[in-house]
């Protein structure tokens, strides 16, 4: 269920970004901007979850957030899905979804007042 609800909440955002920058409400740089930072946050969740099977160095939360709210909680949202990791984590998600939100709203902010 949470798989469904964690794609779904992605394909509509990312969805909602392509669409806004196809009928010009948005600049073409945003939904780029999201694509890349996420694929990068994709990455440095998977390297983490890596590393924790393996006993190795992790990279610290503080680091995965500022990924989530420098607009890569998309990304995020999807390894957390793919890979199981950080996803039961109470503490974790709570600041997760405080960095999407936060996110999210000075998105809107600067779509309603700078474009």
């Amino acid at each position: 269920m949470q798989k469904r609800i964690y794609l779904t909440i992605v394909i509509f955002f990312l969805g909602g970004l392509l669409l806004g920058m196809a009928l010009h409400k948005i600049p073409s740089y945003i939904p780029i901007v999201y694509l890349l930072v996420s694929a990068v946050t994709m990455a440095v969740y998977f390297l983490d979850k890596y590393k924790a099977k393996t006993g190795r160095w992790r990279t610290p939360e503080e680091v995965l957030h500022l990924l989530e709210i420098t607009c890569g909680w998309p990304g995020a949202m999807l390894a957390q899905m793919l890979f199981h990791h950080k996803n039961k984590k109470i503490s974790y998600q709570i600041v997760f979804w405080v960095m999407m939100i936060i996110n999210c709203g000075l998105l809107f902010w600067y779509i309603k007042y700078r474009v």
